[in-house]
């Protein structure tokens, strides 16, 4: 959604280090680690670990779109660090100065700024994410909320200070793409030309899936509009950002009644594919963030906020047959882990000791003795 004049730049970059992401997946074995029921044994955080690392490994979706696209790598990586910070501000939030070792409200901080600066990283890779800004602010204010005892100006500063994080880190992009368009288009060019694509005919008719026909139509026409020889590269992305804007608006009026149903059939293509493995993990995955929230609501609101933002992104604007969910695939392999292993938690399956038990055993028996 940048400029595209300039994007090629950024495209030979990815293009030279998308191997990352072919092991970036395999990140989610650590949030499994760490998120995995806490009242058993180190076994159920293995396990959980074991089981987001095997499902990173066989899930082929996610390595396919690594090597056919170029800033999903870049994306998942920032989204995981985004992740790791802001479940961080969650932990030491509200506690006490010298409660727990960097408990105190200033390393909170250090967190959540963190995570602001790697949602900044976000929007640099790509600029839908910026659709995120709002449902992730809402669900940091909710999260420090509940964290402080239902203060609120304790969540509403946090999110403030969040969304001040991401300008700082993004504006500097923001204000170029404004001189070089010379409009105000923070995001670039290149997102209202992409939204024609989604709310199409073409669309329609196969999910919600987004469609160069109709991108291509308009570029027809520019090509007979008066004087277009001489427009720069920049002048006719704009051109062509204002009429996608005209047409989508009119497209939008024409088939109004029929916007609820293709926001499902996005959903839909968007949570796919509905193979019986993918639907397995997925629901562990579901799972799994139920016993997050358990074990910490402050964690579960801010999950539910990615996850709410991840589907409002993709019903304001379009899906690519999964592909804005490869960002997430990390975190929701982390949590099938915390899923299956909350699940035997609550089977009872331990058979190794957690070591506090294991220690008043050991002691009883030597008082025994």
């Amino acid at each position: 959604m940048g400029v595209s004049v300039c994007a090629s730049g950024t495209d030979r970059v990815c293009h030279g280090t998308k191997f990352i992401g072919g092991g970036l997946e395999h990140c989610g074995f650590g949030f499994a680690w760490s998120w995995s029921p806490k009242k058993g044994s180190v076994f159920l955080q293995a396990i959980a670990a074991m089981i987001a690392l095997g499902v990173a490994c066989l899930d082929r979706t996610i390595k396919t779109y690594v090597e056919d696209f170029l800033t999903e790598p870049w994306a998942l990586l920032a989204l995981m660090g985004m992740v790791w910070g802001l479940m961080r501000w969650a932990e030491l939030e509200g506690s006490s100065p010298g409660s727990s070792p960097g408990g105190s409200r200033n390393a909170a901080l250090r967190w959540l700024m963190l995570g602001g600066v790697f949602f900044g990283l976000m929007l640099l890779f790509r600029s839908l994410f910026i659709f995120w800004l709002p449902v992730l602010a809402g669900g940091i204010y909710l999260a420090g909320r509940d964290r402080s005892g239902g203060r609120w100006q304790r969540g509403g500063l946090s999110a403030v200070l969040f969304v001040l994080v991401v300008c700082l880190v993004s504006g500097g992009w923001w204000v170029r793409n404004c001189e070089v368009t010379g409009r105000w288009m923070p995001m670039g060019a290149q997102g209202a030309a992409s939204l024609r694509g989604g709310y199409s005919d073409e669309a329609l008719a196969d999910w919600g899936n987004w469609h160069s026909q109709a991108e291509q139509a308009m570029q027809r026409k520019l090509d007979r509009e008066e004087g277009v020889l001489g427009w720069t590269a920049v002048e006719r992305e704009v051109a062509l950002a204002d009429l996608a804007m005209i047409e989508t608006r009119q497209w939008v009026g024409e088939h109004f009644w029929e916007l609820p149903k293709l926001g499902a059939m996005r959903l839909i293509s968007h949570w796919g594919p509905w193979r019986i493995d993918h639907v397995l993990w997925k629901i562990m995955a579901f799972l799994g963030w139920v016993f997050v929230w358990r074990q910490s609501r402050p964690r579960g609101i801010l999950l539910a906020s990615i996850f709410l933002a991840d589907a409002w992104t993709t019903l304001v604007l379009y899906e690519t047959g999964g592909r804005f969910l490869i960002p997430l695939h990390g975190l929701l392999y982390g949590l099938s882990g915390v899923g299956v292993a909350g699940c035997l938690a609550l089977a009872g399956v331990d058979p190794v000791h957690p070591m506090d038990e294991l220690d008043s055993t050991m002691a009883k028996r030597g008082n025994e003795r």
